[in-house]
């Protein structure tokens, strides 16, 4: 079984009291294996990290972004019941509400910890919005004026009182909102140790903008995650337990 849907369960050791257990339980009884993924969470963050970390010799502090312009997106109970775009303030936004990144992100840092053997002490949360000086018109609906139109938040992994690892969002619905944010069209992961690394990931699409593209690869990343998973031992898969795997090109032979 294959999951976009509920995120935490990237890293199903993270995502609660007993989670773990119960699925890992649930899979030894029926022969089965799960693995969650997507474009954020999953390869856009823990998945580019992951492999980048390989290049280095010493790991200080990892940063995993994503900078997107979130106009296009057609899904206004996202939009704006559960990020909380169009609302007078944060305390309207389920995404803000204390936990709530933690939840659904937490997960990232310490499915990237236990790849480096980082122990995490503490996960905190911060965040930040502006509101529209104007009316903004968007594929969702009206974000009106005075309203949240651009958010920027993280997650932070702590460990022997640092921050270790963090990840970042930062959301517009206009590029020029919000310029003393970070600017960008993607992912990025910023690693600082021996040697430093910086991983830039876009995505287009012949079909549709960045957004349609984003959409397509979280699907993907866990369709072509099938065979793997279904190869697998019966258990819990992650991004550490499943081999490298691939897109396939139609009509070729399973890879040896």
């Amino acid at each position: 079984m294959v999951n976009t849907s509920f995120v935490p369960l990237l890293y199903p050791k993270a995502a609660g009291e007993g989670v773990y257990d119960r699925l890992e339980a649930a899979c030894q009884e029926g022969a089965s294996s799960f693995f969650t993924s997507g474009i954020d969470p999953g390869f856009g963050n823990a998945g580019l990290a992951i492999g980048a970390l390989a290049l280095c010799k010493e790991v200080r502090t990892v940063r995993m972004m994503e900078i997107v312009n979130y106009a296009t997106w057609d899904n206004p109970f996202t939009m704006f019941e559960i990020m909380g775009f169009g609302k007078a303030d944060t305390s309207k936004s389920l995404l803000l509400s204390p936990g709530s990144t933690a939840l659904a992100w937490g997960p990232v840092l310490e499915l990237v910890a236990a790849a480096i053997g980082l122990e995490v002490d503490d996960i905190l949360e911060r965040h930040e919005v502006t509101t529209a000086d104007a009316d903004i018109e968007i594929a969702s609906g009206t974000v009106a004026a005075g309203t949240i139109s651009a958010m920027r938040f993280e997650i932070v992994a702590m460990s022997g009182g640092e921050e270790r690892l963090v990840v970042e969002h930062v959301t517009r619905l206009r590029d020029d909102d919000a310029p003393e944010w970070p600017h960008g069209a993607g992912y990025r992961i910023l690693i600082e140790g021996e040697p430093h690394v910086q991983v830039e990931l876009g995505l287009s699409s012949d079909n549709g903008d960045h957004n349609h593209a984003g959409c397509l690869a979280t699907a993907m990343h866990v369709v072509n995650a099938i065979p793997a998973v279904v190869a697998a031992d019966p258990g819990v898969q992650n991004l550490l337990s499943l081999p490298v795997y691939s897109a396939r090109v139609q009509g070729s032979a399973p890879p040896s």
